[in-house]
């Protein structure tokens, strides 16, 4: 399987790299997969409290008017929680009315990127995301559904992995896809990694939300907005992966790691 990689934003590809290190090597050591990594197209100031260091460039995959990370994640998700929310999606409204606006053109951007990305070097089997990069995987993978029920063919991709995400946007830019006012989903088998102890687990859930329960797997983990890069956590989402290749996805697991786990 070949997996089309979005770091998280205000990072880069070879940021990523590190992260999900333990889960490129238990993959690529038997050959189950290899990994493709995407590099942003818009520059963004660094970020102080991301998970490690990460040096120059310091990119983003949507270009927004009035969101800036550069004070950190931890002060953009205290900002962006609201009391009262009544649901994920009512949160990403909330959010997306504050800090939405102007995306509109930077997403057909990125769209119109990585198709002939996927052109060039396809096909693809996989999406992995973390953060606005799962966003933007997410918004790759309902445009390739999208084009695969249109051509009548079936969708190469046939999973996608999503850390600490947020919820896909919409054709435009204009706005997120949301369970709760579009009954289109993705039909494939995902998996979803993140903390309930993240300011911005609405965010993930909200994704999770507008993907079909069939072959879903989640993970949680006790850190915040971050990527855990334990062995043991990466071998659970090899091990979806795996199920993946081999067609047995139709359980739904929960799988809690605790700090004594990793």
């Amino acid at each position: 399987m070949k997996f089309l990689c979005f770091h998280g934003a205000t990072t880069n590809s070879e940021h990523f790299k590190k992260v999900i290190y333990h889960l490129r090597r238990n993959l690529e050591l038997d050959g189950t997969a290899t990994f493709y990594f995407l590099e942003a197209l818009f520059e963004a100031e660094p970020t102080p409290d991301i998970e490690y260091e990460c040096p120059a460039p310091n990119l983003r995959w949507f270009d927004y008017d009035h969101l800036d990370l550069s004070k950190g994640v931890k002060h953009f998700a205290e900002m962006a929680t609201f009391n009262g929310m009544t649901s994920p999606e009512d949160g990403v409204r909330r959010a997306w009315g504050r800090y939405g606006k102007g995306v509109g053109s930077s997403a057909e951007l990125m769209l119109d990127y990585v198709r002939n990305i996927i052109e060039d070097e396809g096909p693809f089997h996989g999406v992995i995301g973390a953060s606005e990069g799962g966003s933007a995987a997410a918004t790759v993978l309902f445009d390739q559904l999208g084009l695969a029920r249109k051509h009548g063919q079936p969708c190469p991709i046939q999973c996608g992995i999503f850390f600490v995400s947020t919820p896909p946007m919409t054709e435009d830019g204009e706005g997120c896809l949301l369970c709760d006012d579009d009954d289109r989903r993705i039909t494939i088998p995902t998996c979803h990694i993140y903390s309930e102890k993240d300011l911005l687990c609405w965010m993930a859930k909200a994704l999770q939300n507008v993907c079909q329960e069939d072959g879903k797997t989640i993970i949680l983990h006790e850190g915040g907005h971050t990527i855990p890069h334990t062995e043991k956590l990466m071998a659970d989402v090899a091990e979806f992966v795996r199920r993946v290749k081999q067609g047995s996805t139709q359980e739904t697991p929960l799988i809690v790691h605790n700090a004594a786990q990793g």
